[in-house]
C-alpha cells in the first residue's frame, strides 16, 4: 500500500513539474525534485520506524503477558510448594524415623542381631551397581559415571535407642521373583510410577517392605550391631521368613492406614498385590480389595450407615477448627489426634490461630451426621453419598491378633496337655484291657479245671449218696428185723 501511495505521489510530481516548467526555471525544478526525493526517503523511514515500533510493542505487550503468566505460574507453584512440603513435613512427622537396607547377622535365643552398617549409605540405592560398590568405578546401566563410594566413616549414626520400640518389615526386591509371575504385572503398575526402573535393576537392590515381622524392643544398640528382643511372640511363618536372611526395616511409628494410600489403584492390581501378601488367590482378597478400590466413590445401600458419608457443596462461608489441644512435651502428644478428630500434635496444625476457613462453593466429605446438620441449616447442599473405608490401627490390630493367636496357642496347650493326659489315660486303660482279659483268660482256664473237678466231685457225692441211701435201706432192714426177733423172743 505504501509503494502505490509513493507511485502516485511520483506521478503527480512529474505531471505539476512538468506543468510548471512555464514558469520555473530548472533551478526551481532541482529544487523541487530534491525536496520531493528527501520526502519520500523520510516517508520511507517513518513508515520503517512506525513498522518496527509497532512490532516491539507488540513484543513488548506479548512479552509482558507472558512475564505476567509466569507470574502467577510462580506464585501458584511458590504455593503449591509450600503446600507440598507442609504436607511432605506432615507424613514424616507421622511416618516416625525409619531405618532400612539392614542385614540379618544371626539369632540367639529370643534375641535377633542386626547390621545397621549400610543403613545410611546411599551407594546401594544407585541401580544397576553391586551392594558393595567398592572404590564405585563401576560404570551405571545408563552410561554414566557413578560418583566415588562414600567414605563409611562419614556414615551418619543410626542413633536407635536403647529400649526402643520397633515395628520389623522384610525387604524384598521390587522385581518380586518370589510371586507368581501372572501377578507381577499388576503390583509393579500399581507400586512404580516409572516401570522402567525394573530394567535399570537387574540385580534387584531396589527394595520394598514386603512382609510384617512383628514388634521388637532394642536392648543394645553399639556401633553398627542392633540386638532386637522380641516383644510379643512370632510366628512361624515370621520365623521363617527371618531365618531366610532377608533384610530388614524398622519404624519407631507403625506406618499408619491412609484414605489416598491405593487412591487410583485398580481393583486388578489390588486383589494382585493383597493376594500375593497374604499368599492365597486373588478371588479370597476379592472384597477387600473392593473395599480399597471403592473408597471415596458412590456409595451402595448395601453400605453399613457408619461407612456411608455426604459430599456436599457449601453455600457460604464456613469455619471450622479443627486444631485441638496440644499435648506432651514438645507438642508431641501420645496420640497426634483427638477423639473428635482435631489435631493435636504441633506437626499437624494448619499453622494459623484461629478455625480454619472454607469459601463457599467449595466441596468436601463430612460424616452422616455432620452433614445433614449443614444441609438442614442452609449452609451446604447435598451433592452424592460417598463410600469411606473405615481406617485400620495396624498396631492395634497386630497386637490384637498376636493376642488372640496366643490365647488360641494357650488353649491349644491346654487342649493338647488334655489329650495327652488321656491318651495316656487310654493307654493305662488299655493296658488294664489286656491285664484283665490275660487274668479272664486265666481264670477261664482255673474255672474249666474247677468244672471238671466239679464233676467228679458231684459224681462221688451222687455214688455217696447212693452208697447212703443203700446204708440207710439196709440199716432201716436190719432194724425192722431186729424187732421182729426181739417181739418173737418176748412172745
Amino acid at each position: 500500500m505504501l509503494w502505490v501511495v509513493l507511485g502516485v505521489l511520483l506521478l503527480f510530481f512529474g505531471f505539476a513539474a512538468y506543468k510548471s516548467t512555464d514558469v520555473w526555471n530548472g533551478a526551481h525544478i532541482a529544487i523541487a525534485s530534491g525536496l520531493f526525493v528527501m520526502l519520500l526517503v523520510f516517508a520511507v523511514l517513518a513508515a520503517a520506524n512506525l513498522r518496527t515500533r509497532n512490532a516491539w510493542t507488540k513484543r513488548v505487550a506479548q512479552l509482558t503477558a507472558e512475564s505476567e503468566q509466569v507470574e502467577q505460574k510462580s506464585r501458584e507453584l511458590q504455593v503449591s510448594i509450600r503446600q507440598y512440603t507442609q504436607e511432605l513435613d506432615r507424613k514424616v512427622k507421622l511416618r516416625g524415623q525409619v531405618w532400612r537396607n539392614l542385614s540379618y547377622a544371626g539369632v540367639q535365643g529370643n534375641q535377633i542381631t542386626l547390621n545397621a552398617a549400610g543403613w545410611g549409605d546411599s551407594d546401594w540405592r544407585r541401580l544397576g551397581n553391586s551392594e558393595s560398590a567398592g572404590d564405585g568405578s563401576a560404570p551405571t546401566p545408563g552410561g554414566e559415571s557413578p560418583a566415588a563410594a562414600p567414605d563409611p566413616s562419614a556414615k551418619r549414626p543410626h542413633g536407635m535407642q536403647v529400649q526402643t520400640i520397633v515395628f520389623a518389615f522384610a525387604e524384598a526386591p521390587v522385581q518380586l521373583p518370589f510371586l507368581d509371575a501372572s501377578l507381577r504385572p499388576a503390583i509393579h503398575e500399581l507400586l512404580l510410577n516409572d516401570v522402567s526402573l525394573l530394567e535399570k535393576d537387574p540385580q534387584g537392590l531396589l527394595r520394598i517392605p514386603f512382609a510384617y515381622l512383628g514388634e521388637y524392643r532394642v536392648t543394645q544398640s553399639e556401633g553398627d550391631q542392633v540386638v532386637l528382643e522380641a516383644s510379643s511372640p512370632v510366628s512361624e511363618l515370621q520365623q521363617k521368613i527371618i531365618g531366610s536372611g532377608v533384610r530388614w526395616t524398622l519404624y519407631d511409628t507403625m506406618p499408619r492406614d491412609a484414605h489416598d494410600v491405593f487412591e487410583s489403584a485398580k481393583i486388578e492390581q489390588l486383589q494382585a498385590l493383597f493376594a500375593a501378601m497374604a499368599q492365597t488367590a486373588p478371588a479370597s482378597v476379592a472384597g477387600l480389595a473392593a473395599e480399597y478400590a471403592r473408597d471415596h466413590q458412590d456409595a451402595l445401600p448395601t453400605d453399613p450407615a457408619d461407612q456411608r458419608w455426604h459430599e456436599i457443596k457449601l453455600s457460604k462461608e464456613r469455619s471450622f477448627e479443627i486444631d485441638g489441644a496440644a499435648g506432651g512435651e514438645g507438642g508431641i502428644p501420645d496420640k497426634p489426634f483427638d477423639v473428635s478428630g482435631r489435631a493435636r500434635d504441633i506437626h499437624l496444625r494448619q499453622g494459623s490461630e484461629g478455625p480454619a476457613v472454607v469459601q463457599p462453593e467449595q466441596q468436601g466429605v463430612f460424616d452422616a451426621a455432620t452433614a445433614r446438620g449443614l444441609v438442614a441449616s442452609g449452609e451446604a447442599q447435598l451433592v452424592r453419598e460417598v463410600f469411606v473405608r473405615p481406617l485400620r490401627d495396624y498396631a492395634y490390630n497386630f497386637r490384637s491378633k498376636q493376642a488372640a493367636l496366643n490365647a488360641l496357642g494357650d488353649r491349644a496347650s491346654v487342649i493338647q496337655r488334655n489329650l495327652d493326659i488321656l491318651r495316656q489315660s487310654q493307654e493305662s486303660v488299655q493296658r488294664q484291657i489286656v491285664y484283665r482279659t490275660q487274668e479272664r483268660e486265666k481264670l477261664q482256664g482255673d474255672l474249666q479245671g474247677f468244672d471238671q473237678e466239679r464233676q467228679v466231685l458231684d459224681a462221688y457225692l451222687s455214688g455217696l449218696e447212693a452208697r447212703i441211701r443203700e446204708l440207710q435201706q439196709s440199716l432201716k432192714s436190719l432194724y425192722l428185723n431186729t424187732q421182729r426177733t426181739v417181739q418173737g423172743m418176748a412172745g
